[in-house]
């Protein structure tokens, strides 16, 4: 992609890939808002895991296209957790439906044995 020479040509693809798509990244962020990596849904948290997938695939990328779709894929689930979002804050039935329900797994200083067994967690937990 850069040079001829495979060693500098890896050592640049990675420099300059990673540093790229990182810049994307933090755009995308300040586009959409720290709330893209608040993990209050479950669609959070699995779009935060995607996303380092997406940032380690584009530093990884061996040519243009490959490299290009993940900076694509990235700004798609931005946009979709932007939609997301925003449903939440219009729509009870979306809220109830996307947003996790806080567990309390301890409560005045007492285990709370039933919510531990639903959620299957343990006392070492």
């Amino acid at each position: 992609m850069f040079f001829d020479n495979t060693v500098l040509d890896v050592l640049a693809r990675g420099f300059v890939l990673s540093g790229v798509a990182l810049i994307w990244i933090i755009l995308m962020v300040r586009i959409v808002g720290l709330n893209s990596f608040s993990k209050m849904t479950n669609f959070d948290f699995v779009t935060t895991i995607a996303f380092g997938s997406l940032l380690a695939g584009a530093a990884q990328a061996s040519d243009w296209k490959a490299f290009f779709q993940t900076l694509v894929a990235t700004a798609c689930l931005f946009l979709f957790q932007f939609t997301l979002s925003y449903l939440r804050r219009r729509s009870e039935t979306a809220l109830h439906t996307i947003q996790n329900a806080p567990v309390y797994l301890m409560e005045n200083g007492k285990i709370c044995e039933e919510a531990m067994r639903v959620n299957r967690v343990s006392r070492s937990d």
